[in-house]
């Protein structure tokens, strides 16, 4: 008895019985099955219509907003309620909730929903928690980031050019110590920036490629000190770097709330996934895929 009431199923059609029950409470009238040409418009009724507008589902805060309604607002209410729900049985009338993809992706997202909350209350204890930021710790590595500002060398009218043209600037650029915001006055135009601050890997090779960014995160932080030249896909760059942070692992004590977040979430997610793998038992997948001309049928 005591496994049968912890099956994750059964947790799955007591949610699902809850709310049909929960359903029939709010519409205590029936619909469109009963009389499509009669559209009763109750409290209850007004009240889920209200939380679904205001997208707060909040019996009591929806109370209040009703019974604080003026004529003119309420009649408003009541008018919208009755459109929506004319319309609603005209396109049911129509077929269009079973045709529809949007509806029946909305259906399914409802199903997911109920699953992910049929189960038991989830509880971490310290043990699990230290074993899954052992294994997912690359998930909250911060980053190593750079900030640097570039002069650039064009390679258009030759390689070997640009490399000579860059070679003789940072002679003279670190002769007359030229600061970090005089920069823009050297060199050619760059498609891009000229400065860039807390950057990480990713970012600066979208803009001047793999071999640049290694070559520059080799560098060592010289404020005052323009290096290179360093070769990109465009030309040659001398670089003046100012700061360079390393990448980082922080302590799972950091950031521990994060990670049981992040935990829990797993854990509801690999149990809605075994409901779900669980309800798909239940049916039998025929396929019968015409590919090529071929008609290829099996089941499973």
């Amino acid at each position: 008895m005591s496994r049968f009431l912890r099956d994750p199923l059964v947790h799955f059609l007591a949610a699902g019985l809850l709310m049909f029950g929960g359903y029939m409470a709010l519409n205590p009238h029936g619909s469109a099955e009963d009389d499509p040409s009669r559209i009763v418009v109750d409290r209850p009724a007004l009240l889920e219509f209200l939380q679904f507008r205001t997208k707060a589902f909040e019996p009591e805060r929806a109370n209040a907003l009703l019974d604080a309604m003026g004529p003119r607002e309420l009649d408003s209410l009541i008018r919208d309620y009755a459109r929506e729900e004319a319309l609603y049985r005209e396109a049911t009338a129509l077929g269009l909730d079973k045709s529809d993809y949007v509806i029946k992706r909305r259906l399914v997202q409802t199903v997911e929903f109920v699953a992910g909350n049929a189960s038991a209350p989830l509880t971490v204890n310290d043990a699990g928690l230290n074993n899954y930021f052992a294994a997912h710790k690359d998930r909250y590595a911060e980053p190593a980031t750079i900030t640097f500002t570039h002069v650039f060398f064009d390679a258009g009218q030759g390689r070997d050019v640009a490399s000579g043209r860059a070679a003789k600037a940072l002679a003279a650029m670190n002769g007359r110590q030229v600061a970090f915001a005089d920069a823009p006055g050297w060199g050619d135009r760059f498609a891009y920036n000229l400065n860039y601050v807390d950057r990480p890997m990713d970012a600066v090779a979208g803009h001047f490629g793999d071999n640049f960014t290694q070559q520059l995160f080799a560098l060592k932080a010289e404020p005052e000190r323009w290096q290179g030249p360093l070769e990109s896909a465009y030309g040659f760059h001398l670089v003046m770097v100012t700061a360079r942070k390393d990448l980082v692992f922080p302590p799972l004590e950091e950031i521990k709330d994060r990670v049981r977040e992040d935990y829990m979430a797993d854990l509801a997610t690999e149990r809605r996934d075994e409901l779900i793998d669980d309800m798909l038992k239940h049916y039998e997948v025929e396929v019968t895929l015409d590919r090529r001309g071929a008609v290829k049928a099996a089941a499973r």
